[in-house]
């Protein structure tokens, strides 16, 4: 198999270990396709130069990745601005062709939580228990004990910090701000490659992600009062 992706480490991290819901949901998708766009800048089929969207058809072996960069080398030398918010409608069927590739190569199984007959949501658990051991270890090296990151962990940190799971991982409040200031101060290092198109990405992502929270709160505090 493989090695996973930063994208699938990241749904498998964000997936709660008991009762095997996907945290921060109302933005899991968003995160996800920066995810992805940062995996498809790591393999060499995607750059982002001068805003500029520069795409290369390489086939990445794997159907998410490989559904995301047909798109962008459709639109080679358009604004990256203008190809996310195209990006707008096909968020949430990326994040679902995730989950069903992660049940295919047998990495999480699905289960259906049902009330009074009604579907509730699905719980996904992982096949191998011990799967994210190693990688629970390397994010405690970085994020406790001070270790500097390779390049891939440092960007699946960042994610983790999008979606504010990270101090779920730690026992006691000594440890979640020791790793809450950890990432934070990674967050401030400029990338020795791919500068460009990380910082466009995690940008343009943050943006959405802040957009997407505010609409939230505006609905929720319409609906009660």
């Amino acid at each position: 198999m493989e090695p996973l992706k930063i994208k699938d480490l990241l749904i498998l991290l964000i997936i709660h270990p008991q009762n095997g819901r996907v945290r921060s949901r109302n933005i899991a998708d968003s995160v996800l396709v920066a995810a992805a766009l940062i995996d498809l800048v790591l393999l060499g089929c995607l750059r982002i130069n001068n805003g500029k969207i520069e795409a290369t058809g390489n086939d990445t072996g794997d159907p998410v990745l490989n559904n995301l960069l047909e798109m962008f080398v459709k639109n080679n030398g358009k604004s990256f601005h203008w190809m996310v918010n195209r990006l707008s409608k096909s968020r949430i069927k990326i994040y679902r062709m995730q989950l069903e590739h992660l049940i295919k190569i047998r990495i999480i199984t699905a289960e259906q939580a049902y009330f009074l007959g009604m579907t509730l949501f699905n719980r996904y658990r992982l096949t191998r228990s011990d799967s994210l051991k190693p990688v629970f270890i390397a994010l405690e090296r970085v994020l406790i004990y001070g270790r500097k990151p390779n390049l891939e962990l440092r960007l699946l940190i960042e994610f983790l910090r999008m979606t504010n799971v990270i101090k779920s991982f730690y026992p006691g409040q000594e440890y979640k701000m020791i790793a809450k200031k950890r990432s934070y101060e990674l967050s401030k290092i400029k990338f020795e490659v791919y500068n460009e198109s990380f910082q466009i990405i995690f940008k343009t992502f943050k943006r959405i992600i802040r957009m997407n929270q505010f609409s939230e709160n505006l609905h929720f505090n319409i609906i009660t009062h």
